[in-house]
């Protein structure tokens, strides 16, 4: 495969995860123009090196850049790359959102907090834990409601107006709740 074609490959996937120039090269550790000129094609030697980086930062397969028989995306990725890649992709966002100004900052934090609630935005939470079924209780059973406790608090209980005085008594001293 030529050096023009692998350049338009890394092209067009920088732009269908809408990165710069400058954040791949960030993710990367090269200058915005060496990116550039990869995407040209017009550098003559390819390094092996950086364009297992560019794979990375675009979360591609890097035979994919070489060859037409190759995969573009691994589904085995290790957890470490993965990590690593969300990492670089966080950075990217800190750096932009430390160039904004205070209100670039809070119209920046609006628009992401607007992003979690659609759906096609959010990942897939699979670490939901599932909390047990609360179990009937006894007084929720049909001609059993007389077992239901009845706080103290409770207007409907029969208290004496000397029972509440004493519990809005107790609510009230300070030094009983030290």
């Amino acid at each position: 495969m030529d050096n023009k074609k692998i350049g338009n490959r890394i092209k067009s996937r920088r732009k269908e995860l809408n990165l710069t120039l400058k954040q791949i090269a960030d993710i990367v550790g090269v200058a915005s123009s060496t990116i550039q000129r990869y995407e040209n094609g017009t550098i003559s030697q390819l390094k092996l090196p950086v364009l297992e980086s560019i794979a990375k930062a675009l979360d591609i397969n890097p035979t994919w850049l070489v060859r037409d028989d190759a995969p573009m995306i691994l589904n085995h990725l290790n957890k470490s790359e993965n990590i690593k890649k969300q990492n670089s992709l966080e950075l990217i966002l800190l750096d932009s959102f430390n160039k904004l100004n205070k209100e670039g900052k809070n119209e920046a934090i609006k628009r992401v907090e607007e992003l979690t609630y659609i759906s096609k935005y959010i990942e897939e939470n699979t670490n939901v834990i599932e909390l047990p079924k609360r179990e009937k209780q006894v007084w929720e059973e049909p001609g059993k409601e007389h077992l239901m406790p009845i706080a103290s608090h409770d207007r409907n209980g029969e208290f004496t107006e000397e029972e509440y005085q004493h519990d809005d008594d107790l609510m009230d001293d300070e030094d009983f709740w030290k």
